[in-house]
This record gives C-alpha cells, sequence and structure tokens, in this order.
C-alpha cells in the first residue's frame, strides 16, 4: 500500500515537469513490435518468478526464459524492418543510454530486494 501515495506523488509530478510534447499524426503504434516485446517481457518475468517455487529446470521456467528470448529476437527483427518503431534508435545506444539502463536496473534491483 505504500506505492499508492508515491505513484499518485509521481504522477502529479511528472505532470508539472514533463513538458507538452505535440502528437505526431503520421506515425501509428507498432503492435506487432509492441506485441512481441510484451509477450517477450511477459514471459521472462514470469519465469524469473516461478523459477524459486518450480525449480530453475522445470518446463515451465525454461519455456518462459526460451520463449521471452524467441520474442525479443522476433522484436529485433520486426524493428529492424518497420518505419514506426516501439523505440528510436536515439533511445537504444550511447553512452547515456546504456548509463541510464545500468542506473534504472540497479535502482529496480535495490527496490525489489528491499521489499522482500
Amino acid at each position: 500500500m505504500a506505492q499508492v501515495p508515491l505513484t499518485l506523488a509521481t504522477l502529479f509530478l511528472a505532470a508539472a515537469v514533463l513538458p507538452e510534447v505535440p502528437a505526431d499524426r503520421s506515425s501509428r503504434f507498432d503492435i506487432p513490435g509492441g506485441g512481441t516485446l510484451g509477450l517477450g517481457a511477459l514471459s521472462l518475468l514470469l519465469a524469473i518468478n516461478r523459477g524459486p517455487k518450480e525449480g530453475w529446470t522445470s518446463a515451465l521456467v525454461l519455456g518462459g526464459i526460451a520463449l521471452a528470448m524467441t520474442m525479443f529476437a522476433t522484436f529485433i527483427a520486426i524493428e529492424r524492418r518497420v518505419s514506426t518503431r516501439c523505440f528510436h534508435s536515439c533511445t537504444c545506444g550511447g553512452a547515456t543510454s546504456r548509463s541510464r539502463s545500468r542506473r534504472q536496473f540497479f535502482t529496480n534491483f535495490a527496490y525489489m530486494v528491499g521489499s522482500s
């Protein structure tokens, strides 16, 4: 329950701080890319979540990891071919992006370890 006030505070802070960005009517949502990325993330999280209880070599966990890797590879293949991507190339490369990704990973890791 402690996350509810923090989430609300973050929403209000984001609305106050983040700039208004005009909508780009020429682009569409990348349904195949979003679907493969979502299914990959879901299966990986399911595998990580069930690993300690089911066993890391169980069919559910290994299947979830295999499905996640397949979906992530499919996502990359789709994103290389489409004009409206889920992620722009400037978002996924460079030292700044890697630094942001590492910082986010360790923040999430600390949160999850601290809350368990």
